[in-house]
This record gives structure tokens, sequence and C-alpha cells, in this order.
């Protein structure tokens, strides 16, 4: 068995409608175990990406669709992106409460959580899980 089971980046585009988030689940869960992780791991990234995409979607102003990006850095790092689709469209984020308790949620989740803003909206959320594999 190959010891990088996931060979490049993984993208999936969807409309941004909570109804998708199965769909952004099940994705999760596969890139995840070609990552090599745990089933723990793979249950928080799960949640993980799930929360991030809801927190795009609950934007004021939502975006119309969501992206997501899977890449294994440097074969030590998993990273996953959400990205709204049209966050240059208009302004209205989230409650600064409501992004504090998302980034809180999000930090218990993942090894490393970032927030890309723009125009007073979240364009872009990155979290960051090292790769320990199953043994």
């Amino acid at each position: 068995m190959s010891e990088k089971r996931l060979k490049g980046p993984v993208e999936l585009s969807v409309a941004a409608d909570a109804g998708m988030m199965l769909v952004i689940r099940l994705t999760t869960a596969g890139v995840v175990a070609r990552a090599g992780l745990t089933i723990d791991a793979m249950d928080s990234l799960k949640i993980a990406t799930e929360e991030a995409c809801n927190c795009l979607i609950g934007q004021e102003n939502p975006p119309e669709r969501i992206t997501l990006r899977f890449l294994c850095e440097d074969d030590r790092t998993l990273v996953i992106r959400a990205i709204a689709g049209d966050s240059e469209a208009g302004e209205g984020g989230m409650d600064e409460t409501e992004l504090e308790i998302v980034r809180c949620i999000l930090a218990a989740l993942a090894d490393e959580v970032s927030f890309d803003m723009r125009c007073g909206r979240i364009h872009a959320i990155e979290l960051r899980v090292a790769l320990t594999r199953e043994g």
C-alpha cells in the first residue's frame, strides 16, 4: 500500500445550501480516509468542514456557491479550505459573537484555523490538520 494515498488536490463546488451538507460531509470523509487519518480525525473533520460551510452560508449576505479544496501539503498536513464562491458581491458578514463561537468550535476540531476576511465578509475558512497515519 502506498504511504501517500491522496495523490493530488480534490475540489468540490456546490450550491450554498444547507441541503448540500451531506455531500460535503461524505466528500470530507472520503478525502480524510484517502489521506490516511484515523476514524476519530474523520469524524472531527466532517463536523469542522460542515461548520465552516454553515458559517459561510450563515452570513448576512450568503454566497451562491461554496467551493471546498482539499490538499495534502508536504505529505504532513491536510489543508481544507472552504471558499465563498462570490464573496466580493456586497457586504454583510457575521456577527462578531457568532464568529468567535465558530472560531472556538473549529479550533477544537482542527490543529489550525484561519479566516480570510474581505469587505467585512468571510471569504474563506482554512483548516489544517497534521497527518497522523493509522497504524
